[in-house]
């Protein structure tokens, strides 16, 4: 089947014909006895460029919805795809208001901008913080996040409605996906992409958290992951015969913007020649068993022979039709010669009769490290870390407690730094910097009373005053009397002083923004340092890099420029409940280094 050719007026036709699709076949979708006041679904979404996509899907998503929030707009790294002022380039912002406008007869559908957040320049911080704006306003009882190019199945949605009105139990669902590729008749198949898992239903409710964007985290009331209940993963949902549509890699402007916005994005290394990859695997089929973006991974094309959703079909139409200037299929002709060559036939065929075989050993990877030799081995791995060696808190000496205030360090220290500050100041933001000066954003606090604790040699004054775009009011406290030494000679115009992060000379409530600064996992009274931090706060408490690990908090001795000292990783649970016990409230964590068995990752806690 050729979508490049066809007749526009006649498309479901011509679907039914060549892909032998009998639409009586498929179920009845008003036998479905659903109470609709049981189950309210908010689908939130964000979007940034997404013509021709968002009208046919807000279109299919209406008839389910209790409500549809659209947050439109670039986070920083998405800058280059975007217009100076944060919004869409391809009139995606209007499309939504002119569907609210004309569209909208039960007022389902909500949209919502950066400057709705306090951002006059347009410009989101990051991901987390759009998913959290939709969440925020979510009414429903259901919150279901969706991407502007991915589609499901009328039938499927009225059977995924069904279970949740059938089975309260359920707490999330989780989908396998058909990935699109430059025609609807194309799909692209790989290792990565069958084990990948789209988080994408949640149960919503008073009190429940929208914590981190990728993954996608949702916490309850009591701060538990939704997925820790009942939880319909990807393998249930293909038993069942429910998929995702994602049509991410449909339109080759699409594709093209989409790499872009990889290849520049901070918060994974896995996608920084996706660039490259456009040009090598997607415009030319250049590379056929690297058809994915996520080019580390053997993927391969294979022929599509199910049918597509209403939606998509009318959109087909359409874009078809040539009125989305720019936007057109891409030329499949060498994906067909491809396809028509047996050897590539085989060799897809033989790869892919290894994915259940892969499956298994994924599987058999996961209970390996739930079984008692598969804790000890991680335990093995966990006790040296690359420098890192594993003690128990009753080793943790007086030496490894004072080791930072070695008066070698600063020098050595403050010359790594200065290449960052330089860095900066070309443009080339390192992500503790940028991560920081965004928390500063997020609670509106550039003019404020700022505390650093563990300041080292105060260079977050320098930080934070040239990404801010202005002076703070800044004061640097460290037990370290030669990096304080050394802070007062950098910066005369801030406020240092040599201070125990467990005792600060400081009264209740004296700063508004307090920043622990890295300091810490290097403190062995930690949950008094938790207490003193949120004991001078007026309000805002950051702390900054923080090392978490699964399972219960570790002690390490560690070599710091060549000096031993002790570092502490947290359990996360542990570490947000003594950050609760000190009246502080979690409102946004942002990922330094996100890693499956250690994470570096910055918390922002507002004041009770």
């Amino acid at each position: 089947m050729n979508f490049n050719k066809f007749d526009p007026t006649d498309l479901k036709t011509q679907m039914v014909t060549e892909l032998n699709i009998n639409l009586g076949a498929l179920p009845d979708l008003t036998s479905y006895d659903i109470d609709r006041n049981q189950v309210r679904i908010t689908f939130g979404l964000i979007v940034l460029n997404g013509m021709p996509f968002i009208k046919y899907n807000l279109k299919a998503l209406y008839p389910y919805a209790h409500q549809i929030i659209v947050v439109e707009g670039a986070a920083p790294s998405a800058k280059y795809v975007a217009f100076e002022d944060g919004h869409s380039q391809d009139n995606t912002l209007d499309i939504l208001r002119r569907f609210r406008a004309e569209e909208d007869p039960e007022n389902k559908v909500t949209v919502i901008t950066a400057e709705d957040e306090g951002y006059p320049n347009g410009f989101w911080q990051e991901k987390d913080e759009m998913s959290q704006a939709y969440a925020k306003r979510a009414t429903g009882n259901y919150l279901w996040q969706i991407d502007s190019d991915e589609f499901y199945m009328e039938h499927d949605m009225d059977r995924i409605t069904k279970m949740l009105s059938d089975d309260s139990e359920i707490k999330a669902i989780s989908f396998s996906m058909y990935t699109f590729w430059g025609s609807p008749g194309y799909i692209v198949n790989g290792y990565f992409l069958d084990k990948f898992t789209v988080h994408r239903i949640f149960s919503w409710g008073p009190g429940y958290k929208y914590l981190t964007h990728r993954p996608v985290t949702i916490l309850d009331d009591q701060s538990r992951d939704l997925r820790t209940f009942k939880w319909l993963t990807p393998e249930d949902m293909r038993a069942k015969g429910i998929y995702m549509y994602h049509y991410e890699l449909l339109f080759p402007k699409q594709v093209t913007e989409k790499c872009s916005y990889y290849a520049g994005a901070e918060w994974t290394a896995a996608l920084q020649k996706a660039n490259e990859w456009v040009t090598n695997c997607y415009k030319t089929i250049g590379k056929p068993f690297r058809v994915h973006m996520m080019y580390n991974y053997i993927s391969w094309l294979e022929r599509f022979k199910g049918s597509h959703p209403t939606q998509v079909i009318e959109m087909l139409k359409v874009v078809n039709a040539g009125q989305y200037p720019g936007v057109n299929l891409r030329d499949m002709n060498d994906a067909d010669r491809l396809l028509a060559k047996w050897r590539y036939r085989f060799q897809c065929l033989m790869l892919k009769s290894f994915i259940p075989i892969d499956r298994g050993l994924y599987k058999a990877k996961n209970r390996l490290k739930k079984s008692f030799l598969g804790r000890m081995i991680i335990a093995l791995k966990k006790r040296r870390r690359g420098d890192l060696i594993h003690i128990e808190a009753n080793q943790v000496s007086q030496e490894l407690t004072d080791g930072w205030k070695s008066p070698p360090i600063p020098a050595i220290q403050r010359q790594l730094t200065d290449e960052e500050l330089a860095r900066m100041y070309e443009g080339k933001v390192i992500i503790r910097f940028r991560v920081l000066a965004e928390c500063i954003h997020f609670i509106k606090g550039e003019t404020k009373d700022i505390i650093e604790i563990g300041c080292s040699t105060g260079y977050y004054y320098e930080v934070l005053s040239h990404l801010l775009g202005q002076p703070i009011r800044y004061t640097g406290v460290d037990y370290s009397p030669v990096m304080i030494s050394e802070a007062t000679k950098k910066y005369p115009d801030a406020t240092f002083r040599v201070a125990d992060a467990t005792s600060l000379p400081y009264g209740d409530s004296s700063f508004d923004i307090v920043i622990s600064g890295c300091c810490l996992l290097h403190i062995l009274e930690y949950e008094k340092a938790i207490i003193e931090s949120a004991r001078i706060a007026k309000s805002w408490v950051v702390f900054h890099r923080t090392p978490i690990v699964h399972g219960p908090i570790q002690y390490y001795k560690k070599k710091a420029y060549g000096i031993p000292c002790v570092e502490i990783h947290f359990n996360e649970d542990d570490f947000i409940k003594m950050c609760t016990e000190s009246n502080l409230s979690l409102k946004k964590s942002f990922d330094i280094v996100n890693g499956e068995e250690f994470s570096q990752r910055t918390y922002i806690f507002e004041k009770a």
